[in-house]
C-alpha cells in the first residue's frame, strides 16, 4: 500500500513517508507470528559471569481484534556456565491482562502496555528498543511523547529526515537519517541511525546502521538487515529473516577497531493475518497456581495473594537440617564415649 507523494521539499517527502508507514502499519494489526531468535556472543570477548554467551528464544505472538497473547521460551548459557531456562506468558482478553513468569503472576485490570507484541515495522530495529510504532519514531520526539511506552525517548530529541532514494536487493528504497540529540539548545546529535525502507514492501525496514558518537563516528555499533520477504496476503509482505551484528563499543573507542561483540539471527516460522482464536487463548494464562499473584489496577498493586510456598520442597527439607546436625553430633559423642570406655 502506497500513498502518492506530492512534489515539494524534503519535509514534504518525509511527511508522506510517515503517512505511508502509518497506513501500512495498520495492515498488520491482526496477525499471528511464530519466530525463533538465536543470540551468540563473541567467544574471545571478556565478559562478566552473568553475561549471556548464547541464547535461543522461541516466541509466539497473536494480535486479534484488540486482544493479545504472547509466549516466550528462552534457553541459554552464561559466561559463568549457568543455564537459563524460562517461559513467560501474557494474555489480554479484552478485560484483564494476565502475565506469568516463574513463580510470579500478575492480573492487571484493563490492557497493560507492553513491548511483548510483534510489530513488523520495528522488527529490524530491535537494538533501538522501540516499544511504539515506527511512524511515531519517524515523526520525532513530540509524536513519541504521546505514547505511554516512550521510555527514554521522552527525554531526548529525535529528528528524522529523508536523505535519498536507493536500491537494495533489487528493491526501491528511501534512505532516512534519524538523529538523537540531548534536549538542549542548540540540539547536538550524540547518535544517528540510518534506516532504509522498502517502498514496494509496505515501507518495511530492510536495512539499518547505527552510530554512537561517544564511541566512534566511523565504526557502526549496530548493523541490521532484513531478507526473505514473503507475501503473506495479496499486497502484504513480511521479511522472514532478520540479522543483526553488534560491534564492541570499547574497541571502537579505544583502538578504532571493528570487533564483533555479538550477533543475532531471527527466523519467522509462521505468519498469518486475521487469526481466529477463541477467548480462552487470551484468558487462560495459568495464574491460579502461581505461588505469588499480584492484582494490579492503574499501574499499582492493590492486592497480593500468596497461595503457597514458592519452593515447598526446599523449605520442607530445611526443617530437618538442624535435627540431622544434632543426630550427627550425638553420634559423634557416643562413638568417642564408647572408645574411651573400651580403651
Amino acid at each position: 500500500m502506497s500513498i502518492t507523494a506530492r512534489a515539494g521539499d524534503k519535509s514534504d517527502r518525509m511527511r508522506h513517508i510517515i503517512e505511508n508507514v502509518r497506513s501500512n502499519e495498520a495492515l498488520y494489526k491482526d496477525i499471528e507470528v511464530v519466530e525463533t531468535k538465536s543470540y551468540h556472543a563473541n567467544a574471545s570477548a571478556q565478559m562478566p559471569s552473568k553475561a549471556l554467551t548464547g541464547d535461543v528464544t522461541k516466541s509466539r505472538y497473536v494480535m486479534q481484534q484488540g486482544k493479545l497473547y504472547s509466549r516466550m521460551e528462552e534457553k541459554g548459557q552464561t559466561a559463568g556456565n549457568s543455564g537459563i531456562d524460562r517461559v513467560s506468558l501474557l494474555g489480554f482478553d479484552g478485560q484483564y491482562t494476565r502475565t506469568r513468569g516463574g513463580d510470579t503472576a500478575n492480573v492487571h485490570e484493563g490492557k497493560m502496555n507492553t513491548c511483548k507484541i510483534f510489530q513488523p515495522h520495528t522488527w529490524l530495529l530491535s537494538h533501538a528498543h522501540l516499544c511504539f510504532p515506527l511512524s511515531l519514531y519517524l515523526d520525532g520526539d513530540k509524536a513519541i511523547a504521546t505514547h505511554p511506552l516512550a521510555g527514554a525517548y521522552a527525554n531526548i530529541t529525535v529528528r528524522c529526515s529523508f536523505a535519498r532514494s536507493e536500491e537494495i536487493d533489487g528493491l526501491r528504497c528511501c534512505k532516512l537519517v534519524c538523529e538523537m540529540c540531548a534536549k538542549k539548545s542548540p540540539p547536538e546529535p550524540y547518535a544517528v541511525r540510518y534506516v532504509w525502507l522498502a517502498e514496494d514492501r509496505n515501507y518495511l525496514p530492510i536495512k539499518a546502521i547505527g552510530f554512537q558518537f561517544g564511541y566512534s563516528k566511523d565504526i557502526p555499533l549496530e548493523s541490521a538487515s532484513a531478507s526473505d520477504f514473503r507475501e503473506i496476503s495479496p499486497g502484504i509482505w513480511l521479511p522472514f529473516k532478520r540479522s543483526l551484528v553488534v560491534n564492541d563499543e570499547f574497541q571502537a573507542k579505544k583502538n578504532q577497531k571493528t570487533v564483533v561483540s555479538n550477533t543475532e539471527e531471527e527466523l519467522v516460522e509462521k505468519a498469518e493475518l486475521d487469526p481466529r482464536y477463541g477467548i480462552e487463548l487470551f484468558r487462560d494464562i495459568p495464574v491460579s497456581d502461581a505461588p505469588v499473584v499480584y492484582d494490579v489496577k492503574d499501574g499499582k498493586i492493590i492486592r497480593t495473594r500468596i497461595t503457597q510456598n514458592p519452593h515447598p520442597a526446599a523449605t520442607h527439607w530445611a526443617w530437618y537440617i538442624p535435627i540431622v546436625v544434632l543426630v550427627l553430633i550425638a553420634l559423634g559423642i557416643g562413638v568417642r564415649f564408647f572408645k574411651k570406655r573400651n580403651a
